[in-house]
């Protein structure tokens, strides 16, 4: 193979494949990538047995067509040390390999090309659906954050894909918090599995990453023909690059048992004076665990807020509209990594008819968007106490 590119041009396409694939391992040729000069043009690809991922390199002009496997850490330090407009000229055959550029000559490690793992393919397509990167940033991006990464509950570590009303509807939990979102305008092209599928937290990422830059995405799900139609991968394509992940062998729970009704108990806040409020709470204390109080009562016109276990350290009011009246205590760290994904300008917070009830913190003028976040123990004085201290 012989082709010519641009540095910078190989550098993104190298960039792309260290970021989809595990960074360790102890096989040799998984530290190598497999460069392919086509008709085409020239791709790079790599695997770690979980992910295979695959990015064309923008611009290569290829004068012999061929294939081999070169070190990815060498590629990449050669790419990166060279101005990007700088032309690179990549020759190898079964013997050798050489990287060139002006006077510069750089022999990278080479392996046999029958030594590269069988890439992860999608021989039987179940399903596959096309969406834009607003509509692929709300449903990975916005219920990313509650995925769990604890590996003793494996089937909590990504986002749940599956179909619900006509809607690809995305749900992530760790079991303290929930965020779900669904997509109802999308067209499916063969059905969606019924149980839905589990996407890992790495391929979540990557998906993630793509939709910065890529306008339209496909994802597609299905498996290798030795599997018949059995769904166990995914595969996301988005501007020249591609991504193949295997998919989380698990149950999701039946998360919908867990979002309470909406409750008579409720406020409606604006978001960036409840975010200012408790980002000023944090800033009193050093306890990780922070743990913020949220109170009211009928006919308030704000909510009181306060640390629960140091309850003189903090008292704010921010303006609402109550109804009901209400005293829980969340986690302020949590709360904030939520209140960065509603996206609103005025939420409604709702924490229940009952103590230990999940809090439903919502959009009112956008239904697709729901999460909650579990209650913490209120470890301080009375709510009558708190008020006091408020109006003082």
């Amino acid at each position: 193979m012989k082709t010519a590119l641009q540095a910078g041009a190989l550098a993104d396409a190298l960039d792309f494949i260290s970021d989809a694939l595990a960074t360790s391992t102890y096989i040799p040729v998984l530290a190598g990538t497999r460069l392919e000069a086509s008709a085409s043009g020239l791709t790079v690809s790599a695997t770690d047995f979980d992910r295979y991922a695959i990015g064309t390199v923008a611009g290569a002009v290829v004068e012999d067509f061929g294939a081999a496997i070169l070190s990815a850490t060498a590629l990449t330090g050669i790419a990166e040390g060279f101005p990007k407009d700088a032309t690179l000229t990549i020759m190898a055959d079964e013997k050798s390999a050489s990287v060139q550029s002006g006077r510069s000559r750089y022999r990278p490690p080479l392996w046999p090309i029958t030594d590269f793992p069988l890439p992860l393919t999608i021989d039987v397509p179940v399903c596959s659906v096309t969406m834009g990167k607003h509509e692929l940033r709300n449903l990975f991006g916005r219920t990313a954050f509650a995925a769990s990464t604890e590996p003793t509950r494996s089937y909590l570590n990504g986002i749940y894909l599956h179909e619900a009303g006509g809607a690809l509807t995305g749900v992530a939990t760790d079991g303290r918090r929930l965020a779900r979102n669904a997509l109802p305008t999308l067209e499916f092209v063969g059905r969606w599995p019924a149980g839905g599928i589990i996407v890992p937290n790495k391929a979540v990422a990557i998906i993630n990453k793509l939709a910065k830059t890529a306008e339209t995405i496909e994802l597609t799900v299905g498996g290798p023909v030795r599997a018949s139609e059995t769904v166990t991968l995914i595969t996301i394509r988005a501007g020249g690059r591609s991504l193949t992940s295997k998919l989380i062998d698990g149950t999701f729970p039946n998360y919908e048992q867990f979002i309470p009704a909406p409750s008579s108990n409720s406020a409606l806040i604006d978001r960036a004076d409840l975010v200012g409020a408790v980002r000023r709470a944090a800033a009193v204390s050093a306890d990780e665990a922070l743990c913020l109080g949220i109170t009211w009562s009928n006919r308030d016109t704000s909510v009181q807020l306060c640390l629960t276990r140091a309850v003189d350290a903090v008292i704010d009011e921010v303006a609402a509209e109550t109804h009901g009246a209400a005293r829980v205590a969340l986690s302020a760290r949590l709360l904030l990594q939520l209140l960065d994904m509603i996206r609103c300008d005025t939420l409604r917070l709702d924490p229940g008819n009952h103590p230990g009830t999940p809090v439903l913190i919502t959009d009112p003028a956008d239904t697709t968007f729901v999460s909650l976040i579990m209650p913490m123990d209120w470890l301080a004085p009375a709510l009558e106490s708190v008020r006091k201290r408020a109006r003082q």
